[in-house]
């Protein structure tokens, strides 16, 4: 098998072979056949043909231990081929567990860490945004010293992050600093895998380039943000899987692993669980809804009839909490829209792109470039926008005294132009300056401008993309949305940032900033309905259908019908004017 081949294991045809009496998985036992790589027991097969690949568990017996960290539990294991084995687990008791500032892990977070450990640490931690997963997954290590060495592979955005989390929880009891789990944080692509280091931190593009992944020494991986392998045939994706190879464990973590469709999930449900999940193709004709458009074959969400189904095969190793559900105290989001009008200045730039719409011709190209003209008249509306939102800070300024702020843009150019406008009122107001998030910036950067907002500094201007993943916000409650994104994941990873543990505030605000009469309005419809096709599959509540072309040409009949009503407009202006 090459090393960026996916991981596929031969499916027994369970419906033709006789289950066979209950046996408990023993050294000696004739009801196993071992092959030649006995590393792992995925590859432990059965007479009856099968893999051992369990689908569920229910305990036997309970033995507890004084003045031991854990219990031991006995269960029965059940695998899809209808065979059931017997195994011992030990559960720890992670309610001792303190951070270095003295917190404590929620019950949510200790029954994750369980389920994880349920999983034999290979599972799906889909929790929303703000509830945690970095600790989830970190708080094992204190107990599992199996687990060791660990790579920790996330975005480069979050690699202080993460080492700043290692080493707030791995050291209990607000105990001197221990070197046992000190991180070690790899920064280019030929740097070492740093000897006696028992944690190591990399991030997904230096380890495309990172040249010790193969035949690594580690035995856990953690990817964060697995969202960012859903393209299985990425570099990025190719390099993780040659990262997991052979390994016994591995734990995914997002709050959004599908983002357009559910078969995103496939490239990692197939590095957690590759028995389960062998191959694309077959995930594809088994899962996911899928239908024709034209010449074309559209994805949505997990098929209706299969929903139960999915439900019980992904229960023991895909774990999500909604924040409603663990900590209904947090403030819950609330969204609201502010209206402005189009830029006179701007009229004829947006009439001019949405005339060009009428004469695109429905060639293979077609689609393509019809989302570049969508694309200009965003960023038209956006720049149309710009002296509302800064009034609308201005009033934000006026009226709260000491609350914060955080404006959410798409474009760099919109960005700098409301940063300039927001910068002269607090000079006038005698404030601190605001602070500028921008993909561009590195790690040091990103947490110098997070704190410097933390701190004296009320308003942030901030790219909805770089700000969207990783950041914690829970000491601001309001923002503004100025110029919306096609995907509702990354809006609501955004507004994630807020409802966290440690804000005070009765809700958050989110207010988003809409143009009259162009494409803003008509947006709106085509998002929603992707984020109710989203949510129901991240949930697995129903299975629905998402069809992103049919919503696009909606939209582009409807921008077509308001530029004829501009170009009336401006011709009765035009005419007046020569009057």
């Amino acid at each position: 098998m090459s090393d960026n081949e996916i991981i596929k294991f031969k499916r027994p045809d369970v419906q033709s072979q006789p289950i066979q009496p209950i046996q408990p998985l023993e050294e000696n036992n004739p009801f196993i056949i071992k092959p030649k790589d006995t590393k792992t027991k995925k590859n432990v097969c059965l007479i009856c043909g099968g893999l051992l690949i369990k689908i569920g568990s229910k305990p036997i017996q309970t033995i507890r231990y004084p003045h031991k960290p854990y219990i031991e539990q006995k269960l029965q294991i059940i695998h899809l081929c209808g065979h059931h084995t017997e195994e011992t687990v030990r559960h720890y008791n992670y309610t001792n567990i303190r951070s270095l500032d003295n917190k404590k892990p929620f019950p949510y977070q200790i029954k994750t860490a369980r389920f994880a450990e349920e999983s034999n640490f290979r599972c799906l931690i889909g929790h929303a945004p703000g509830l945690g997963k970095t600790i989830c997954s970190v708080i094992p290590l204190i107990y599992h010293d199996e687990l060791l060495p660990v790579c920790i592979v996330t975005k480069a955005s979050l690699k202080i992050q993460w080492t700043n989390e290692v080493l707030r929880w791995t050291n209990s009891y607000g105990e001197a600093l221990s070197i046992k789990h000190a991180p070690y944080v790899v920064e280019k692509g030929t740097d070492k895998i740093g000897i006696g280091f028992n944690v190591t931190i990399i991030s997904y593009d230096t380890l495309i380039r990172w040249k010790y992944r193969e035949n690594n020494p580690f035995r856990l991986i953690i990817l964060d943000e697995c969202q960012s392998i859903k393209n299985q045939d990425a570099k990025r994706t190719n390099a993780v899987r040659e990262l997991c190879k052979g390994k016994d464990h591995v734990i995914g973590l997002s709050a959004t692993p599908v983002k357009n469709h559910a078969g995103e999930y496939f490239s990692v449900l197939n590095l957690i669980q590759p028995e389960i999940f062998p191959d694309n193709s077959w995930f594809i004709r088994q899962w996911v809804d899928t239908w024709k458009s034209g010449v074309y074959t559209k994805y949505g969400g997990i098929k209706r009839e299969k929903l139960d189904e999915w439900k019980e095969k992904t229960s023991s190793f895909i774990i999500r909490y909604e924040k409603e559900d663990v900590l209904p105290e947090l403030p819950k989001v609330f969204r609201s829209f502010a209206y402005a009008k189009l830029d006179s200045r701007l009229e004829d730039a947006y009439e001019h792109s949405s005339r060009q719409l009428d004469e695109l011709e429905e060639d293979k190209n077609y689609m393509s470039n019809v989302l570049a003209l969508l694309a200009k008249l965003r960023h038209i509306t956006g720049i149309s926008k710009v002296p509302d939102t800064i009034e609308r800070v201005r009033n934000f300024l006026e009226n709260d005294d000491n609350e914060k702020l955080t404006v959410f843009v798409h474009h760099i150019d919109v960005g700098n132009m409301i940063f300039r406008g927001v910068e002269e009122i607090c000079k006038e107001m005698s404030l601190e300056a605001p602070v500028r998030f921008e993909s561009a910036m590195d790690e040091k950067a990103r947490n110098e401008a997070v704190e410097r907002f933390r701190g004296s500094s009320r308003i942030m201007v901030a790219s909805m993309l770089a700000a969207g993943e990783g950041l914690n916000l829970q000491f601001c409650s309001t923002c503004i949305v100025h110029e919306r994104q096609w995907n509702p994941a990354n809006e609501e990873q955004a507004e994630g940032r807020f409802p966290r543990p440690g804000n005070t505030s009765d809700s958050i605000q989110a207010i988003y900033m809409v143009a009259l009469g162009t494409i803003d309005e008509y947006f709106a419809e085509l998002v929603e309905r992707k984020r109710e096709a989203v949510d129901r599959t991240l949930k697995g509540t129903e299975g629905i259908r998402y069809d992103e072309t049919s919503l696009i040409k909606d939209l582009v009949s409807k921008i077509k019908e308001k530029g004829s009503k501009f170009s009336l407009k401006n011709e009765k202006r035009k005419a007046g004017m020569e009057e």
